[in-house]
């Protein structure tokens, strides 16, 4: 009898070892699997990611900058318009031009240190030093404003144009 207890000991043991093979083999692969599949997805996966965050921060800023408000006339202090509402008063009279540059000016350079563009239909409007860059309209940073005349304004903003290459 105590021969079969001796065996079912020994047998008990051995299964023990098998299983604790086994969990080692299944943590190993499942370590060497995901460790292969981030390391060959991170790189594109990060690119994505910060291009989003990129695209999204501009767009929330060009939402932000179009709903900024501006006091038209300084003598009343109740005529407090938005950038977009300015914009469509520029674009049906090129008056306010030197206006809206400097309410520009004022927003976007206590936002950024260097080179903005901005664009409302093709025509820039450059904020800081921008002699090193190349400065072009990009409409994937984009809005549409309605015009007074039931026109469409297209207003861009390109927070990181182009550098200018030293030869």
């Amino acid at each position: 009898m105590e021969k079969i207890f001796k065996k079912a000991r020994v047998a008990v043991s051995l299964i023990d070892i098998y299983a604790y093979i086994f969990y080692a083999f299944l943590i190993f692969f499942v370590v060497l699997l995901f460790g292969i599949r981030s390391c060959s997805m991170g790189n594109s996966e990060s690119a994505i990611l910060k291009s989003n965050v990129e695209q999204t921060d501009a767009n929330l800023i060009l939402s932000n900058l179009l709903r900024t408000p501006v006091i038209l006339d300084f003598n009343n202090p109740k005529s407090e318009i938005t950038i977009s509402d300015l914009i469509i008063l520029w674009k049906s009279d090129k008056s306010y031009e030197v206006r809206l540059k400097n309410e520009l000016n004022s927003i976007l350079s206590s936002s950024y240190k260097r080179c903005v563009v901005f664009c409302i239909d093709n025509t820039q409007f450059l904020v800081n030093d921008c002699f090193l860059f190349i400065p072009e309209c990009e409409d994937k940073y984009s809005q549409l404003i309605p015009d007074l005349n039931r026109e469409i304004i297209e207003v861009s903003i390109n927070p990181s144009p182009t550098a200018v290459k030293e030869k």
